[in-house]
Parts: structure tokens; sequence; C-alpha cells
């Protein structure tokens, strides 16, 4: 493994200094670590990490204690988690467009509950928060489109026009998109928005 993420040979990695792989592992960062492995079994610290090209990764390491000759060594455990730090980079980002979006914008699991909504739809129809959001099914609010929310959730991505009525009585013309969020063949969430037109 030491290879595989690092570019190191068994034989280059016996005496290397950990701190040519782990950014500011000075002998300050050990006692620091000792002292604090003394009151816990395990540290996990988030690093810059060099492989032996020269290249980087941001790292997740976990420090623990291992008892192999008179005294304690030390275990570092690296795991390379740019991936994991990406996608939630990503999630943040898609979030942020989600709550500037001026369309009532959502996400409900397959029985039509909200998992996720845009203050575009709190607005939209007076639901004071997300969390209140998330007691409310997506037929409550829009009973004439449940028939497009059950085809969304068998799968199939549809653009819907139609009426609904006001709580004053005056209809509005509205357009509904729906998506099916798959995990492989899993239909785990429906996308949506809702337009005035």
């Amino acid at each position: 493994r030491v290879e595989e993420v690092l570019g190191y040979s068994r034989e280059d990695a016996w005496d290397l200094p950990i701190g040519k792989i782990i950014t500011g592992m000075s002998a300050q960062m050990f006692g620091h670590l000792k002292r604090n492995l003394a009151e816990n079994h395990h540290i996990l610290i988030d690093a810059r990490c060099f492989r032996k090209d020269g290249s980087s990764f941001t790292g997740e390491v976990g420090v623990s204690t291992l008892s192999l000759t008179r005294g304690d060594n030390m275990v570092f455990a690296i795991r390379n988690v740019e991936r994991r730090k990406s996608a939630i980079e990503d999630l943040r980002k898609s979030r942020a467009a989600l709550d500037v979006a001026l369309a009532s914008t959502f996400v409900c699991d397959p029985d039509g509950f909200f998992l996720m909504v845009n203050q575009a739809l709190l607005e939209a129809f007076g639901i004071p928060d997300e969390a209140q959001a998330k007691s409310v099914r997506f037929m409550d609010l829009l009973p004439d489109a449940a028939r497009f929310f059950l085809r969304a959730a068998c799968g199939e991505k549809l653009r819907e026009k139609m009426q609904i009525p006001t709580p004053e009585g005056m209809p509005i013309k509205i357009e509904v998109a729906l998506v099916p969020v798959q995990n492989g063949q899993n239909i785990t969430a429906v996308a949506g928005s809702i337009l005035q037109i």
C-alpha cells in the first residue's frame, strides 16, 4: 500500500522520516501527538501528504500507538481523501446554486417527502423553514401533480404544464419538471422544480 499510495518501495520506506510524507511532522509535533495519545487511543488529523515523485494529496491520517518493542511505537495510517473532499466541495457548490435559484426547487424521497428544498419553494408555499418542509409531501402541496410525481418515482423524466388553484380561487399556470435520482437500478429520490408561467 505504501508503494501504491506514496510511490515508495518497501526498501525506500524502511528508514524514511515521516516528515517527508506528512508536512509539519516535527519533533514538537511528535511531542504533542504523544501527549494526546496518552489520553486517547487514536487521533485523526487532516494533512497534506507528499508522494515520492513530489506530488501531494489531501490526506486523513490516523495516529495510534502499538507496542512492538519495549516502548510504544507510533503508527500512521494515511488515506487519500481528495475524492471525498472534492465531492463535499461539489455538494457545497450545488447547495449554493439550489439556494439562489429563482424557481422552486426540491428533492423528495420516493414517497414524496421533501428531503431538500430551496428558499424559493419555502416562499412560494408559505413554509417557514426547511425543517418544516421535511414533514410535507409533494402531493400535499400539489395534489393535481401527484400522478406526475408517481411517474417520476417509477423512472420517467418529465416536464408538464398545468393549472392549479390559489387560495383566492384564481388559477395560475405552472410548469413542473421532475427527474428520478438513481443509484444503479434503484430510484432513491425525485428531483424537481416548479416554475410559474
